[in-house]
């Protein structure tokens, strides 16, 4: 009570002004509004504010794959091309030329097979009865106009004139009766130790075997 007696009274003069002071809360709400609205409005003469955006940075996968190389051009068929009247014109002529070729090189080889007839027509005869006697009773020795018993002794005919046989005469005898390590091919060949075990020929066809013996020795058995 002694402190509440210390504070000396408000005068009324004292009081108004001291409550004159202090907005009422009716100016307050009245004054905001206004100052919000005066400073969110924009300025004429200043320029727009733009409001900041931040960049976004694109995403790199962990994986990055490599960059795939671009797919070639494909040249279509039905393209213009000025050069192909001469590749053309170039081809038909390269094929003309190998059908000419070709066309000689079948008449040169109808040409040599006709000129080489009569060698093949001659290889292929069969040999005559002489000469079939021949391969049967004497070319086991005398192969070719040779002895492969007796050098010397061959049916050339150097070596028929020298042992005396350069008739046929003389090579039909020997023919028949035997001569040195020769049997005898005659039907009266003896003893028998000199003539042939295997069939006897007769003399006409010793006689053809002489002359064919002195034929092919006269030509120097081709």
């Amino acid at each position: 009570m002694a402190v509440a007696s210390a504070v000396p009274p408000l005068s009324a003069s004292a009081a108004l002004t001291r409550k004159s002071d202090k907005p009422s809360i009716r100016s307050q709400c009245i004054v905001a509004p206004r100052q919000r609205a005066s400073v969110n409005a924009p300025s004429a003469t200043s320029s727009p504010v733009v409001p900041h955006q931040p960049v976004q940075q694109p995403q790199q996968s962990s994986s990055a794959s490599p960059p795939s190389s671009p797919s070639p051009s494909i040249p279509s068929c039905h393209h213009h091309n000025p050069q192909q009247p001469s590749l053309q014109h170039h081809t038909d002529t390269q094929r003309h030329s190998l059908t000419s070729m070709a066309a000689c090189a079948a008449a040169v080889l109808s040409a040599t097979l006709l000129l080489q007839q009569p060698a093949l027509a001659q290889d292929s005869a069969p040999p005559s009865p002489t000469e079939a006697v021949f391969a049967r009773t004497c070319a086991g020795c005398h192969a070719g106009g040779g002895n492969l018993l007796k050098p010397g002794a061959g049916l050339s005919l150097a070596d028929l004139e020298r042992n005396g046989l350069s008739s046929v005469e003389d090579i039909a005898r020997v023919t028949a009766l035997s001569v040195g390590r020769m049997p005898g091919y005659g039907e009266d060949c003896k003893p028998r130790g000199q003539c042939t075990f295997g069939p006897r020929l007769s003399a006409d066809v010793i006689r053809q075997l002489a002359e064919y013996t002195l034929a092919q020795a006269q030509a120097g058995w081709p």
